[in-house]
């Protein structure tokens, strides 16, 4: 876990942190082509604890409150990555990463290709969809975490395209 200002290590944010407290389930996406018809991958969602936590509205608006978006998107894939053991090897796993923790974290790339490989998934099964709250960040931390996880082979992708600040400059 990355020390994120003002977030702390006490009250609900470690709680939400704790190993375990987080969950996912998987959302397959279809191939429909006139001969093909199959799983293309599947995405990752996180729920957080039982009751209001498990909207991702709720688990993620907190932490962007508290700015602990890096801490909420580690605890996320590696809760993703657990998850997905249980999938063919044959199908790729998208999950979602807040642009905020592409650029405020430059150690986050590395993390998700060490998570993914002690998980036993290659990163060519990974897509970082990149999720975004606030305006456009761009700098160069973002541009240099997409290129490191390019050149280790994971795919990238925008999540909900045309949807607030997701938008096609993004």
């Amino acid at each position: 876990m990355i020390a994120v200002p003002g977030t702390g290590t006490t009250g609900q944010l470690s709680r939400l942190l704790a190993p375990g407290a987080l969950r996912t389930v998987f959302q397959p996406v279809f191939r429909l082509d006139a001969e093909i018809r199959s799983v293309e991958f599947v995405e990752a969602l996180t729920r957080g604890p039982a009751g209001r936590w498990e909207r991702p509205g709720v688990l993620f608006g907190y932490a962007r409150q508290r700015g602990a978006e890096p801490s909420i998107d580690r605890a996320a894939f590696r809760a993703a990555l657990s998850a997905a053991g249980v999938l063919s090897s044959r199908v790729s796993v998208s999950i979602n990463v807040h642009a905020a923790t592409l650029e405020r974290d430059p150690s986050f790339p590395a993390f998700i290709v060490m998570t993914a490989g002690e998980a036993g998934i290659g990163p060519r099964r990974l897509i970082v969809e990149i999720v975004e709250h606030a305006p456009s960040l761009g700098g160069p931390n973002l541009k240099s975490s997409l290129q490191a996880l390019r050149t280790a082979g994971v795919r990238i992708a925008v999540d909900d395209v045309g949807l607030g600040h997701s938008n096609f400059r993004m």
